[in-house]
Parts: structure tokens; sequence; C-alpha cells
């Protein structure tokens, strides 16, 4: 299990306990968006890391009869922006790159000298609306050994209308940016890299872009017309590139999901970047013929894969269905709205903010580091509301096997009363904490929440 923890006045640490998969429930969720023609493809469920159920409905192509299975590839629309980021993270977390390297560094003065890598992973670029154009006809062209970035050159450089870091919104030109980064920095094709950095380590057999996998044909996109599945209207994935052009299979997808809880895969910033301070994962694809999702609740070990080759109009029909779905699975609702957030990572040129919850959190990251019950009592008596009874210090040290070896590596500031903070167990188990200050008195610790994420499979 994936424990969440939290400590209050009167509540002392405990795992909760696993509650049991109801296998049963999970297949009338799903059964269900079947019958009412919502979905059409592949549906996988993945429950503590476990497949737990999967179904396989509707024909993957105009001219046959044969369904989808949890290895047919499907592409993902914009699904591979997932696939883009976690090529872009496996560089960060094996230090080939940095979050804050200036794009210019690697690609040029294509690229506006303030943008960084973190804005393009966060979706902050600042790229004007008018670049992200009509899906049908946007896309990029790719020289004979399948690279970006010659074509962006030819554009010249990329303005912008926002300053860079200002705004979130979202962009196909952040990933294929991104994409170009990959190739300055491995000096290799995108797909190249993309099957050395993450298809090889994760085991991949079925993902790679939509014309060229190494399993065969993805599934063919069918829409409906007069009560009929008919081919849907033809769409040039490989220009979509990074941003929409890959295609994979609902087993992939379920390992990439296991992989977000990993800081040896994906480094401490993958599961920060992915999750954000929700521990949750929504991303969807829609493209003429292809609507695609997946969520991810890392709180709960949840995971659901649709992935389906019929037009569904409006997409939020099928989000529909992923709810009734991840709920019948024990997932939390999912949150509307996860911005992206920067984690500033530790290092010896800085620490912990001077601010008054940032003292506390300093004074316990101190506690941990001496590994010592008496020391973790002073910090809970001495910083927070919840310290007079020592059944939660006993319970906090308690957790060797989690807190052993403890190590600070990053925080993210929510504010002045609240504070999050990642750090590394010596059982390479991370370790992630929010402190939330009583209102008014950020100096004072109202609340824990402690959650550990274990090693992705």
């Amino acid at each position: 299990m994936h424990p969440i923890v939290e400590l209050s006045c009167v509540v002392a640490l405990a795992f909760p306990s696993a509650a049991p998969v109801d296998e049963g429930a999970i297949a009338d969720a799903v059964d269900a968006g079947f019958a009412a023609g919502d979905l059409h493809g592949v549906v996988a469920v993945s429950v503590d890391g476990e497949l737990a159920l999967w179904r396989g409905v509707g024909a993957v192509g105009p001219d046959t009869d044969r369904t989808g299975d949890l290895d047919t590839p499907y592409p993902l629309a914009s699904l591979t922006k997932l696939w883009t980021r976690a090529c872009v993270l496996r560089l960060i977390a094996e230090g080939e790159l940095s979050p804050d390297d200036r794009v210019a560094t690697w690609i040029g003065p294509v690229a506006p000298p303030t943008l960084t890598v973190d804005h393009l992973l966060r979706g902050r670029s600042g790229f004007p609306r008018e670049l992200h154009e009509d899906p049908r006809r946007s896309g990029v062209d790719l020289d004979e050994e399948g690279r970006v970035l010659p074509d962006l050159v030819r554009r010249g450089p990329l303005p912008v209308d926002l300053e860079p870091g200002t705004e979130e919104r979202y962009s196909n030109v952040d990933a294929w940016v991104l994409g170009a980064v990959v190739e300055a920095v491995t000096d290799e094709p995108f797909e190249v890299a993309f099957a050395r950095l993450v298809a090889r380590p994760l085991g991949l057999r079925n993902t790679g872009f939509a014309d060229d996998l190494p399993g065969g044909p993805a599934a063919a996109g069918l829409e409906r017309r007069d009560g009929a599945l008919v081919p849907a209207e033809a769409v040039d994935l490989r220009r979509r590139f990074t941003s929409g052009g890959m295609a994979s299979s609902a087993r992939d997808l379920l390992r990439l999901a296991d992989a977000l809880d990993d800081p040896e895969f994906l480094g401490v910033l993958g599961p920060a970047h992915f999750l954000g301070a929700d521990l949750q994962l929504l991303a969807g694809g829609h493209l003429p013929g292809y609507t695609n999702a997946l969520l991810h609740d890392a709180a709960r070990r949840v995971t659901v894969v649709l992935l389906g080759n019929v037009t569904v109009d409006p997409p939020e029909l099928l989000l529909a269905r992923l709810d009734a779905i991840a709920a019948a699975a024990g997932a939390r609702p999912r949150v509307r709205s996860t911005p992206k957030r920067k984690l500033v990572v530790e290092s010896a040129a800085h620490g912990l903010p001077d601010t008054p919850i940032g003292r506390a959190a300093t004074a316990l990251d101190v506690a941990m580091r001496a590994d010592d019950r008496d020391a973790v009592q002073a910090w809970l008596v001495g910083h927070t509301t919840m310290g007079e009874d020592p059944a939660d210090a006993d319970a906090l040290h308690g957790m060797r096997d989690v807190l052993d070896g403890w190590q600070l590596v990053g925080y993210e500031e929510r504010g002045d009363e609240e504070l999050f903070l990642v750090a590394r167990g010596g059982n390479r188990k991370e370790i992630r904490l929010t402190l939330t200050a009583v209102p008014g008195d950020p100096a004072r610790i109202d609340d824990v929440l402690l959650d550990v994420a274990p090693r992705g499979r």
C-alpha cells in the first residue's frame, strides 16, 4: 500500500488497512460504459500495482472484427505529452539537464532568452495561443533523421506574448520544444533517446511513434456516422511529434503509472511534477478517431487507463466514465485542476526558507537527521500543537523502516502557512511531508501529513 498518515492533536500515526478490491464493482462500472457506447477500445484498471481488471470491446479498425487487448497500441493524441515529459525528467534525473537550464542554451535563439526547461514542463512558456493552432492542421516537419530542431530553426525565433513563467496554459508548442531539447542534449532523434531513456528501462513493447511501432500498426481511428462506424478523418500523427504523435498500449501506460512513484526512475522532481500536491494525475487525449484518458491516484495506488479508437464528443463523456470506474476501484474523486508547481531542490548553497514555518521545518530536519526519539519529541513539543502526547513521537520515531536515513532533498512553499517537503529514506523510499501552520501563527505547526511513496515496480 501507499500509506498516508496524519498527526493531529490526538491522532497517532498508523498505517490504514488496505481496502479489498471490489472487482465486481469495477466490472459493473466498465460494462456500463461499454453498454452506453461511450467506451470503444480497451479499459485497464490496476490497484496497488496489480492488474485488477481489463476489458476490450469494439473493432480495432473498419475492416476487422478483432478487438483490442492490453498490448494493442492506440494513438494517444495528447497523452503523448506524458511520455515526452518522462523523457525530459529522465535526463534531469541523470544529471544531463537541469530544470533551470535556459532552453536557448540547448537549441539556440529559436527559444526566448528567459525560457527555461521548467517553464516548458509546467506549461508556462508564454507562447501565444496562435501558435497552438487547430489540431487538424498544426504540426512540425521532421528531417530525414527524424529530428524536429531544423524545422524550428527554419521558422525563426518563437514569439511570446507573456513573459515565460507568468501563466500556465495548454500548448502543443511546449511539447515540440521539449522534444527539440531532448534531441540537443542527447544528440539523437527523439525516438532514439526515448527508447534508451524510457522504453527499455520500463520494458515497453508497444509504445513509440504511431507510424513506426515495434509491435505492428496501431488501432485505426473511427467515428460514428448515421449509426455506423466509419473511418475517421485522417490525421498526420507524425507531424504532431512529441505533442500527439505517439501510440501506446494499456499495459505500457500502467507501467508508466507505476514508475511515477519511483524517484529512482524519474528523480525527485518526477513524482512532484507529475502528481503535484494532490498526488493525482489526470491526462487526456482527443483527436478525430481517438479519445483517451488516464487517471492515477498515487495516494490510493489506483490507475485507470481508457484507450479508444472512436471519437467521443464531447470528451467529457469519457471523463464521466473514468470517474465512475476510478471510484469503483477505490480512487479519490479527481481534482479538477492541479497546478504544476516548482519544487526547490536542496543543495549546499541554500536551505529551507527563512520564514516562521521554514524555521520550524528546519528544526524538524535536524531532528530527523539526528535519528533520535528525544529529538523528534523535542520538535513536536517545541514547534507543534500536538506534541504533548508522547504517543505521537513514539509513533513517528517507531516508523524506522520508513524514516531511517532521512535526507531532505527539496521543498515547496505554499503561502505563509503551508510547506511541502520531499525527503528520501535509507530504504530509498520517497517521503513527503506537508506542514500546515496554526492560522495566524505560522511558527506553530497544527497538522503534519506524512506520505510515503513506495518504489515503482
